[in-house]
């Protein structure tokens, strides 16, 4: 039977090695992009794919924030961080002139969220016991 420390470790590399895929996947996405923008009738297509590849690196990446032990207060930040752009794109939620500067960093902080998560559960992982490699952890 599995340790509560061996469970928390296996959420956390379970959810690097979703976070490291869906990366893979947005690059996917981008490149079919450009190798198909004559193809206008796709571009919905694509904001679909790519909502869903970020669907899922967010689930990977609250995983591994589940498995680290972060508080629910910074997985709800996290989240929050992530869609915000979305809330935007769909005019679910509006932003003024002032804050458009803010929003155009968002980017910027999500990826360093993720590598920040990333970092931190490679750290544990190695520390736990598992080899990490550019994959993510091996599953045990």
């Amino acid at each position: 039977m599995d340790s509560p420390e061996n469970a928390q470790l296996n959420k956390v590399a379970a959810g690097q090695r979703i976070v490291i895929f869906a990366i893979v996947g947005m690059i996917a996405v981008v490149g079919l992009q450009f190798a198909l923008i004559e193809n206008r009738d796709l571009t919905p297509v694509f904001g679909y794919l790519d909502l869903a590849v970020k669907l899922v690196g967010i689930y990977g990446v609250i995983t591994m924030a589940v498995g680290l032990g972060y508080s629910l207060l910074t997985r709800a930040i996290f989240i929050a961080l992530f869609l915000l752009p979305y809330l935007m794109a769909f005019n679910v939620l509006s932003v003024s002139e002032g804050n458009k500067g803010f929003i155009a960093l968002l980017p910027v902080v999500n990826f360093l969220i993720v590598l920040w998560v990333i970092n931190a559960g490679s750290k544990a992982l190695k520390k736990g016991g598992y080899k990490v490699g550019f994959l993510g952890a091996a599953p045990r």
